[in-house]
């Protein structure tokens, strides 16, 4: 763990003299929970990701509430996403595995003759789960429903 991230933020270091933006090192999960996972905590600066706001917070804030709950919210204000739109739902790309082309969601719909429910309720979880940001980017593989 620790050896290996010191070998790692070294590296890092090094590419930054060749790719200047690179600006950051994720470590990976952290679960406060698990003691074999701490030795991220103890590398500074270290920030946790708020699940609900998707925000960035140093761990020493985070750190009290992870000791009393193994799940938690750090931004006490986070912003609600907005509604689904079909922009949205037209930035999504759809792979089909049984000829394994790739297609946007628009088309993969029109292709089953109309019937995208399926990912009509698939959507609004990935956006709750991973932000609009995220989701638009998420790659969906489906076996034809």
């Amino acid at each position: 763990g620790t050896l290996s991230a010191l070998f790692e933020l070294h590296l890092a270091n090094k590419l930054t003299a060749t790719v200047p933006s690179l600006k950051w090192y994720y470590m990976g999960f952290y679960i406060h929970s698990c003691p074999k996972m701490r030795y991220k905590g103890r590398f500074k600066p270290s920030y946790l990701l708020c699940p609900k706001g998707f925000t960035w917070w140093p761990i020493e804030d985070c750190l009290p509430q992870l000791d009393k709950a193994k799940y938690c919210e750090f931004d006490p204000n986070p912003q609600e996403e907005a509604a689904i739109t079909e922009a949205d739902r037209s930035t999504q790309v759809v792979i089909s595995p049984g000829d394994w082309q790739a297609m946007q969601y628009e088309y993969y719909v029109m292709r089953l003759g109309g019937n995208g429910e399926y990912f009509r309720d698939i959507f609004p979880a990935l956006f709750k789960l991973t932000g609009r940001v995220n989701a638009r980017n998420i790659c969906l593989i489906t076996d034809d429903r």
